[in-house]
């Protein structure tokens, strides 16, 4: 993939396939190759010209990682993740996402982005609300 990649002419194209790619990685459970891919994206593709639409990054890219490990349980590995993002304002909203989404659930019959703060927690879950509190402040 990265080698086909390369032979794309506009970098606009290139970041939107190497994020895609990242993306259905993710979705595929290969959280090792996603992250060979991730590492291939830039930092702020759009930083030299404003005008140019939205484009996702390689904070981005490490965000959905991120949150695929935290869904699996698997929070240390999602920090270290998490490590990688350079922006400390982008490391910080992916760290405020993630403790959304573990300290939240669905509310029934409505969308995924319809969320309530959770009544009950188990000991897994408080363990990794705990890692989470000391990953914030550590950043």
């Amino acid at each position: 993939v990265l080698m086909s990649v390369q032979k794309i002419k506009l970098e606009e194209n290139q970041t939107a396939v190497l994020y895609k790619t990242v993306s259905f990685l993710v979705e595929e459970g290969e959280l090792t190759k996603a992250l060979e891919v991730a590492e291939q994206l830039k930092y702020e593709p759009n930083k030299d010209d404003p005008e140019r639409f939205l484009l996702h990054d390689k904070s981005d890219a490490f965000r959905i990682i991120a949150i695929d490990l935290v869904e699996k349980y698997e929070v240390l590995k999602a920090m270290q993740v998490i490590q990688k993002i350079e922006d400390q304002e982008s490391r910080i909203d992916a760290l405020s996402f993630i403790a959304k989404k573990i300290s939240t659930e669905p509310v029934p019959d409505k969308s995924e982005h319809d969320r309530r703060m959770k009544k009950k927690f188990t000991t897994k879950e408080k363990q990794r609300a705990k890692q989470l509190v000391e990953a914030i402040h550590n950043n």
